[in-house]
């Protein structure tokens, strides 16, 4: 069987599209009102068809990318009958799969990245806007409409920006921009900070604009990210104009730190950053959990792990008897090891070599791909993703042949 690609990168509408009807927003993502959450399902669909309408009937296939696909789908169906997962969870992780399967063989990777790229910048400028009235006039914030999230949690929205309502008034406002909370927006940000600096012509203008939004999200595994992606930067470039800039930024910023430390041991800044790991408050708790544990029940059940209905009851129960004293935390909010214990070993596996495949395909020296996987390896350890972002960079990591040749970027559809 040949295998076919339709190349449409310059239609980039559909790639905005599912950017901002992501399940990772609060609007589409952790919207109460359940009319709401079928949007990026319904947007997925219509991306998954688009391909096939518009080449009269054919189907996007590559043989490394379609294999991985498909078993992926058979794991997640198995979870479906064996672990009691609900039906629209499964659905939703299925079309996830396949919309990213899809961007992979539609999208040149490079087309994805400047999409990407493009999408941040109107989010970063809308939340930085945001951010400051806040401050300044939070009457006009009261003033957008509203989202009430799962959680009861009130967001003002303005559809390319918004912020946690019940932020307002206090010392420290986080910003969140679209996304449904700070720790989810400062991930976006890193991934963007990835792109400028390694995959990018680095614009310092939109590096800065990135760094002040990352800054506003006080996150502190957004934070680490950071540090960690500037070190792989500094011993990895050779573009002295960019590293010295970079360097004295990451001197400021270090000298920053050190001060914080120091001197601001009982401000708010200093508690929300380095509070939580100091006295084991609950979220760190759960980002050691997440890795420990996760891991644990991927092994455990290596074939179709515990689900995700189940997750709670399983990452409580791992937590209780750990040697590393998590309490009965229930939470995994790590992406990377949710796939472990939520669709078993072989998924995990599929998922961590895809991710890593994509940067090794991408850059040509060790040093530089092994430390860009780790970057993101380290970001996802702040949250677990349900959209099709995390799944892009694994297909395209899965993809056989070469990426040039199966997808130009100079050519239409």
């Amino acid at each position: 069987m040949n295998e076919i690609t339709i190349n449409y990168n310059r239609k980039l509408w559909p790639l905005y599209l599912l950017f901002f009807t992501s399940t990772d927003t609060v609007l589409f993502g952790t919207n109460s009102n359940d009319m709401f959450l079928y949007v990026p399902r319904i947007v997925g669909i219509l991306l998954i068809l688009y391909p096939i309408i518009i080449s009269r009937g054919k189907i996007l296939y590559n043989k490394g990318a379609l294999i991985s696909a498909s078993i992926l789908c058979f794991i997640l169906a198995g979870n479906f009958l064996f672990n009691a997962t609900d039906m629209l969870t499964i659905i939703s992780r299925i079309i996830s799969i396949f919309v990213a399967y899809t961007i992979s063989i539609g999208y040149n990777y490079k087309t994805y990245i400047k999409v990407f790229d493009k999408s941040m910048v109107i989010i970063s400028i809308a939340a930085l806007i945001i951010e400051m009235l806040s401050y300044v006039l939070p009457s006009v914030i009261m003033a957008l409409p509203q989202v009430i999230n799962t959680a009861e949690g009130a967001f003002a929205t303005c559809l390319v920006g918004g912020i946690q309502i019940n932020n307002l008034g206090n010392q420290l406002i986080r910003s969140s921009g679209i996304f449904w909370e700070p720790g989810a927006f400062a991930i976006y940000l890193s991934i963007a900070l990835l792109f400028q600096l390694f995959y990018l012509n680095t614009n310092i203008k939109k590096v800065i604009l990135y760094g002040i939004c990352l800054f506003t999200t006080f996150s502190t595994t957004g934070y680490i990210t950071f540090f960690i992606m500037i070190i792989v930067f500094l011993c990895t470039t050779k573009n002295n104009r960019i590293s010295k800039r970079m360097k004295n930024i990451s001197i400021g910023i270090i000298i920053m730190i050190a001060l914080l430390i120091m001197f601001a041991e009982n401000t708010e800044l200093y508690n929300v950053l380095f509070g939580k790991i100091i006295n084991r408050e609950s979220t760190s708790v759960t980002r050691y959990a997440s890795i420990v544990n996760g891991l644990e029940i991927g092994f455990d059940y290596p074939l179709l792990g515990v689900g995700p209905n189940n997750m709670s009851e399983y990452m409580a129960t791992y937590a209780q008897k750990s040697n590393f004293d998590f309490g009965a935390n229930p939470w995994n909010t790590n992406t990377t090891t949710y796939q472990f214990a939520a669709y078993g070993f072989i998924f995990g596996v599929i998922f961590v070599i895809g991710n890593y495949k994509f940067f090794a395909k991408t850059n040509q020296k060790k040093l530089l791909h092994m430390g860009l996987f780790l970057v993101l390896m380290i970001a996802y350890c702040g949250e677990v993703f349900f959209s099709f972002m995390p799944y892009v960079f694994m297909f395209y990591g899965l993809k056989s042949g070469n990426y040039e040749r199966n997808c130009d970027e100079n050519s239409s559809y």
